[in-house]
Formats: structure tokens, C-alpha cells, sequence
């Protein structure tokens, strides 16, 4: 896929960024390793134990439920990494993930900073930026990848069948799995059931739609979605934000 450009918004990839007004979310997880870094002040992230820290460099394991705040920062910048992305192997491997949020405040410099800002004047050069913002945090210094080759091929197949149906069922059979033995496999492998993953990638197909320029319409129908409320009401379940607070024209 190409690298797709909406004014504050990018993905390719295995990456996403987004960077604009998020005053505050509502409690939500998403099948991403979030980075969240503040160029203007500290903003502040309740984890699960309902407790608010204070933050400008946030490292957030993918699956952890959080609250976003605002607090004293008005132009934060959001960066998803696919779990499977190399990068955000590296991050794993870097940090202790089992901590589900990772304060890195001391990290942040003047050269870190110059690489975010220029992240969305650069469009064409999105990846290379991530990458320079990442390594910035984690140096690129191991490499490896769980995936078992069933469920990356179901993984494929997911992602090409988006505007139909999905039944796990289905997906079983053609990797030669009982449904039962498929669902715990995936789980295990992907760390996300298996209906969650596929709401995930139908939400970002959705997404990939409306940056083409097409309606909100035509990208639930391309993302699957039953309709908008369904398309609305998973954006919030992953993001904590209606997806009219993000995607402005």
C-alpha cells in the first residue's frame, strides 16, 4: 500500500500517525503499540489502574485499555505500529512491554523533536520519519518474529476479504484447524481474539477509504461495516474519540 496522506493523518504499512487537538478519550484499547509524544507540554494517561500520570514521551502496549488527556499539551502526536512491525518488535524487545505504559521523557531531544516535526511537511518520506522517531527512541539493535505461517496466511486472507462476510469457520478449513484449535492459535499468536483483529483491519480499510476521498458511506461499505453507527461505534471502542473529531477535511 501506498503511503496515504490526509493533512494530519498517514498510514502505511504497518503504520499510522496522527497529530491534531485531542482534548480527552474515553477508555478504550486497540491492536496497536501507541507512542505518544507531546512537542508543547505534558499530557496525561490514566492505565488501568485508574490512576493519572503525567507524560511527554509515552510508550503504550498494544491491547492496554487507556485514557488520553490532553492536560497541558495542544498538538500531540499519535504513532500505531502493527504489533508485528519490526519496529515495534524492537520496542518490545527494548522495553519491558509487561509494563503496560512506559514513561520516556528523558529521551526526548532537539533532534527528536526536528524529526517530529517534520513528519507531516515530509509526507512521501513518512516511513523513513517513523522509523528515525522510533529508532530515536529504541536503536534498531534486534530482530525477530513469532508469526506461525497459518495465521499470517489467514492474516492475508483477512485483509483481502474485508467487504464480505469473515467466518472463522471458513478460515479454519483452509489452514486445516478445527474452528476451537484456530481461535486459540490466533489468540496465542496474534495476542487479539480473532473477531477483534478483524474489526481492527476493517477499521483501518475504512480509514484508508475516507483519506482516498471517499465518503463515510462508500468507506464503511469498503470496510465491511454494517453501517456508519457500526463504523462509529468501533472507531470509539479503538481510538476513545468519534471519528468526526479526526477526520476533518
Amino acid at each position: 500500500m501506498n503511503t496515504i496522506n490526509f493533512k494530519n493523518i498517514l498510514l502505511d504499512d504497518g503504520l499510522a500517525a496522527y497529530q491534531g487537538t485531542v482534548e480527552k478519550t474515553k477508555f478504550h484499547k486497540h491492536y496497536a503499540t501507541e507512542i505518544i509524544i507531546s512537542l508543547d507540554g505534558s499530557f496525561k494517561v490514566i492505565g488501568n489502574d485508574g490512576l493519572p500520570s503525567e507524560y511527554k514521551l509515552a510508550l503504550i502496549k498494544h491491547n492496554v485499555p487507556h485514557q488520553f488527556d490532553c492536560h497541558q499539551c495542544e498538538n500531540p502526536l499519535f504513532i500505531f505500529l502493527d504489533p508485528f512491525h519490526v519496529l515495534s518488535q524492537n520496542l518490545t524487545h527494548h522495553f519491558d512491554l509487561n509494563r503496560d505504559i512506559v514513561k520516556l521523557d528523558e529521551l526526548i531531544s532537539r533532534k527528536f523533536m526536528s524529526n517530529c516535526c517534520d513528519l507531516f511537511m515530509k509526507g512521501n518520506l513518512f516511513s523513513k520519519r517513523i522509523k528515525q522517531i522510533v529508532s530515536s527512541i529504541a536503536p534498531e539493535t534486534y530482530k525477530f518474529s513469532n508469526k506461525d505461517d497459518r495465521i499470517t496466511k489467514s492474516f492475508e486472507f483477512i485483509k483481502q476479504n474485508l467487504d464480505r462476510e469473515i467466518k472463522i469457520e471458513a478460515i479454519a478449513n483452509m489452514v486445516n484447524l478445527s474452528s476451537s484449535r484456530y481461535a486459540h492459535l490466533f489468540k496465542e499468536t496474534a495476542n487479539i481474539p480473532f473477531r477483534r483483529f478483524v474489526l481492527w483491519s476493517k477499521l483501518q480499510r475504512a480509514l484508508e477509504s475516507v483519506i482516498d476521498g471517499n465518503s463515510l458511506t462508500v468507506a464503511c461499505h469498503d470496510g465491511g461495516f454494517f453501517d456508519q453507527s457500526h463504523f462509529t461505534k468501533t472507531f470509539i471502542e479503538m481510538f476513545g474519540v468519534t471519528p468526526s473529531s479526526v477526520l476533518k477535511h
